[in-house]
């Protein structure tokens, strides 16, 4: 007898993915992707077996994938989708799919848990109903990882700017109030609202990374946490401006500085990270911390 769907929050442990080389994690994605059409077509949710084949699915961000998906088009002088995978991917969808695998890193299982668990012990736990903001969303692993106590009663808003993550993110967590197709910057959001933005910020330009720590504190209440893992660039580049307005309107909690590979398992990527942790003060005031320099 097939599974009853559910539409309860779904939780992950650190280790329930079971992710292989670039090849296991391409068929993973396809199988994901196939089943996110299925369910889209047929209009019934995903059952937890299901949730947790959909949670599987990586993006494209590392080449690997990426070139047994598209191809070359000499004569449009362009990529596009090969026809193997037009039933699951129309041109809208594999356009978009492409451009997002450019910053498509998402982050691990275990981090997303440990940072999981940090913001509780931060005082989230002790909320009510805490309103919780993931802006670059992907899948939904730091939903996934919520400590359950703290996921069975938040209100939680994820933005996610590729159409095709947010139909499986919107798959995986039903319940949860999902701004899809749609970037962060042009997220339409309440000012002053979140007890908390988390998130793995899209790699990519540094003015990326800069605008979503400056709006995440805009939506944030006064006390509120931001906490993001970002590019070194962020305390690293040598324009002190944009960690001087962080400095104005945030005290910084935490910076931890993750190495080499810490997103290799899931997206083979090299790529570096720091975990930033803020909280925002009641009202903007001038500062020089050391971390400015």
């Amino acid at each position: 007898m097939a599974s009853t769907p559910d539409l309860s929050p779904f939780h992950l442990a650190p280790d329930a993915l079971a992710l292989g080389g670039a090849a296991d994690r391409f068929h993973r994605n396809i199988a994901a992707l196939t089943l996110a059409r299925d369910l889209s077509d047929s209009g019934r949710p995903a059952t937890d077996a299901e949730r947790l084949s959909l949670a599987h699915y990586t993006a494209f961000g590392e080449s690997a994938l990426l070139n047994r998906l598209f191809r070359y088009d000499a004569a449009a002088a362009r990529y596009v989708l090969l026809d193997t995978y037009a039933a699951i991917l129309g041109p809208d969808e594999a356009r978009h799919l492409r451009r997002a695998a450019l910053t498509a890193f998402y982050t691990p299982l275990d981090i997303a848990h440990a940072i999981g668990g940090a913001v509780t012990r931060l005082g989230l736990g002790a909320l009510d109903r805490p309103r919780i903001l993931e802006p670059a969303a992907g899948v939904g692993h730091f939903i996934l990882t919520m400590p359950p106590a703290l996921r069975a009663h938040a209100e939680i808003t994820a933005v996610e700017l590729d159409p095709t993550s947010a139909r499986i993110l919107g798959r995986i967590h039903p319940d949860v109030a999902l701004h899809g197709g749609v970037g962060f910057e042009q997220a339409d959001l309440p000012s002053g609202w979140f007890d908390l933005a988390i998130s793995n910020v899209p790699f990519g330009e540094l003015a990326v990374h800069d605008d979503f720590f400056a709006k995440a504190l805009r939506l944030v209440r006064p006390g509120g946490i931001v906490v993001f893992l970002t590019s070194w660039g962020t305390l690293d580049k040598r324009s002190r401006s944009v960690r001087a307005h962080l400095a104005e309107h945030a005290d910084l909690l935490g910076a931890f500085r993750l190495p080499n590979g810490v997103f290799r398992q899931v997206s083979g990527s090299e790529s570096a990270a720091d975990l930033i942790i803020l909280q925002k003060k009641p009202r903007p005031a001038s500062a020089s911390p050391s971390w400015l320099a």
